[in-house]
């Protein structure tokens, strides 16, 4: 029997903050007017932009793996720095119960995770559900070095240029950022 798996990851969270922008644009904490500017449109235009200049995604996820039994699941995350596991399962009476984690182990192995049960103790499904078996666990690209310099740059950009075609005044030296991270190995 295959086990079919469903693997979604949102909401998104990204892994900048406010204050890391105001802090990089000289804004002092205090001055909280333009906040939520900062948070929901320049942020994020900077790591959509620097997401699709890279190919690497710079947010944080939630990842939820769905199955419709308990069975060793393999499945692939691009996203590095996972954390968080949490197996769960629904009992007879449709509630959510949390696996006790020395119940199964999980294996990352590249860009797969592997989650096998540890023994016999995994509980037994009993749930009327087609999909009883929930696997949570967050990711992320981290955003350090030189992808944190460019996307605090494009920050920078974007918030001078509010209204305008903003993508087309970045500096050669955040171009300059942006192809390094583009061309950066990981060894």
């Amino acid at each position: 029997m295959a086990i079919e798996v469903t693997i979604s990851h949102d909401p998104q969270t990204p892994t900048l903050t406010t204050a890391q922008v105001k802090a990089w644009l000289n804004i002092p904490a205090y001055l909280t007017g333009d906040d939520s500017l900062i948070n929901d449109v320049v942020i994020p235009d900077a790591l959509d932009y620097l997401t699709r200049r890279t190919g690497r995604s710079f947010v944080k996820r939630q990842y939820v793996v769905v199955a419709e039994a308990f069975a060793d699941l393999d499945f692939e995350v691009a996203d590095t720095g996972r954390s968080g596991w949490a197996l769960k399962h629904y009992d007879a009476a449709d509630t959510l119960q949390t696996v006790g984690t020395s119940l199964y182990r999980v294996e990352e192995i590249g860009d797969r995770v592997v989650v096998t049960g540890q023994g016999a103790g995994l509980p037994t499904i009993e749930s009327d559900r087609i999909m009883p078996v929930r696997f949570e666990f967050e990711a992320e690209v981290a955003l350090d070095g030189t992808a944190r310099a460019a996307a605090l740059a494009i920050c920078a950009v974007r918030y001078a240029n509010r209204g305008d075609d903003w993508t087309e005044r970045l500096s050669a030296s955040a171009m300059g950022l942006i192809d390094l991270v583009t061309t950066r190995r990981a060894y």
